[in-house]
């Protein structure tokens, strides 16, 4: 029996700031990810989420993201080939906790943290 979630074709971690969001991409089975930034807008949102179904036109796109509800979630939610997975920003913290000792965080590497999980924990969250 087929697990639903291993029907993606590429995984992603949104990190999302007020001005920008940072995007970790990667295809499914590629251990290389892909990093992006783009505009806080609806406008910037909609032709990024073109450009990555255009790439990855073969299955479902697996998001993970550090919230559950907003703008952000509103919009990503219209788009019936992607599947969120919000996570808590605690359990966020934690995991990146545990990769880098000394507690430093940023936006490209938390873009990384998110996307993570999905790729490679995904049955054990819920989308």
């Amino acid at each position: 029996m087929q697990n639903h979630t291993d029907r993606f074709s590429a995984f992603v971690g949104i990190d999302q700031a007020d001005l920008k969001h940072d995007i970790s991409i990667a295809a499914a089975g590629d251990s290389c990810s892909q990093y992006k930034v783009i505009k806080h807008t609806p406008e910037a949102l909609t032709q990024w989420v073109s450009q990555i179904r255009r790439r990855h036109s073969d299955g479902q796109i697996a998001i993970c993201l550090e919230q559950s509800r907003g703008p952000l979630i509103a919009h990503l939610m219209g788009y019936d080939f992607l599947t969120l997975f919000p996570v808590n920003p605690k359990a966020l913290a934690r995991y990146r906790e545990a990769f880098c000792v000394s507690g430093s965080k940023d936006d490209p590497s938390d873009a990384d943290f998110l996307r993570e999980p999905v790729s490679m924990h995904r049955d054990r969250l819920r989308p």
